[in-house]
């Protein structure tokens, strides 16, 4: 019997060893299993909380695209205003500097006209006479046998208010063609910039 006790009492020991051993690694085992789920939990604490900054974010940036969505429109509009107004300008410059320059021509044919007239009138000499008039008929500013030089007097009074408008034209088809280029380049700054 004592040997059957004694093998009962090794078994035994054996058991409490095993059990200590197990006991051990569970331990072991549990606190890494409570290391690890801790580890965890702050990840995930971390991440939601990363992910709620995000969210904000996010939520931040679509405001301000749908901001800046508006206010490209507004500059499209913008721009497109401007470039219908600029063609209307520029078309209007276009009609200023075309009946300048025609007025210039006319002004050019009509002064060639009247210098031409008054240098040849101040020569001319009666080729023709006509019989006398009769006695009622009026005064026609010079003598029966004399040729019609023309006042040659007002002469160059005409022809220096004709170079005045002559000037005026001038002057017109310059500013305006200054004017023109000058808002062209405002308006290519104006859509550049914007």
């Amino acid at each position: 019997i004592k040997v059957l006790i004694q093998e009962l009492i090794e078994r035994l020991q054996q058991q409490a060893t095993n059990e200590a051993t197990q006991k051990g690694w569970c331990d072991k085992s549990l606190a890494m299993a409570k290391q690890k789920r801790d580890y965890a939990t702050k990840e995930v604490s971390s991440l939601n909380s990363q992910m709620a900054t995000l969210e904000a974010l996010r939520a931040k940036l679509n405001m301000e695209v749908k901001d800046l969505a508006k206010a490209i429109k507004e500059i499209q509009d913008a721009q497109t205003e401007a470039t219908k107004l600029r063609e209307d300008e520029k078309a209007e410059h276009a009609s200023v500097v075309q009946e300048a320059k025609e007025g210039l021509d006319a002004l050019d044919t009509v002064i060639d006209l009247l210098d031409k007239f008054y240098k040849t009138a101040s020569k001319a000499e009666v080729t023709l006479i006509q019989q006398t008039p009769q006695k009622d008929a009026p005064d026609a500013g010079f003598d029966t046998a004399e040729a019609y030089r023309g006042a040659q007097g007002d002469a160059t009074g005409i022809l220096g208010m004709l170079q005045v408008m002559k000037s005026d034209f001038t002057r017109t088809v310059t500013e305006t063609e200054a004017a023109e280029k000058l808002a062209e380049k405002e308006n290519q700054t104006f859509l550049t910039e914007s």
